[in-house]
């Protein structure tokens, strides 16, 4: 039985493991991007640029885990979370949208979904368990960061496609 409507195929009906490749190769790029960014910006402001892996660390560890110095098991968890999540985006994001989807409305819904995530994790989530972390936090980096990955995502999740299934 099928269930499709005009030209649209549902979304459990459909599953294009090359697709979802595209979207977890997009999904670790645009992640490592916008680690690159954070980790500078994170060089120019504190000198390490292993702060944004710590923070991400700190969720678990404690605020102690933002200190000053090498990467340590809070930076490694870090960075670990945020490459896992990223790659997990991607091939969610992927399942939910159709291969052929253009550039502009990958871009587009890139945005929309980082902006989605960013309310999600940064406003919602994360001063559920760690007040002192959401307080130290500059809201409108993590939004520049989320916003970058979304954007980035949708570019990088079209040239996957052009070098994966083409």
């Amino acid at each position: 039985m099928s269930h499709t409507t005009g030209s649209i195929t549902h979304i459990w009906e459909r599953l294009h493991a090359k697709w979802m490749v595209c979207g977890g190769v997009a999904g670790f790029l645009a992640g490592l991007l916008s680690i690159i960014v954070s980790s500078w910006l994170s060089f120019i402001k504190l000198g390490d640029v292993t702060q944004p892996f710590k923070l991400i660390g700190a969720a678990f560890f404690g605020y102690e885990a933002t200190a000053y110095g090498p990467l340590g098991s809070a930076g490694l968890a870090g960075m670990t979370i945020h490459f896992a999540l990223s790659i997990l985006y991607g091939v969610i994001f992927a399942q939910l949208v159709c291969e052929k989807s253009r550039l502009f409305s990958l871009v587009i819904l890139g945005f929309v979904t980082s902006l989605i995530i960013w309310v999600f994790s940064a406003m919602l989530f994360l001063p559920s368990f760690n007040v002192t972390l959401a307080l130290f936090l500059n809201k409108w980096l993590g939004l520049f960061l989320h916003i970058l990955f979304g954007i980035s995502f949708g570019f990088f999740l079209h040239l996957a496609r052009k070098k994966i299934i083409s």
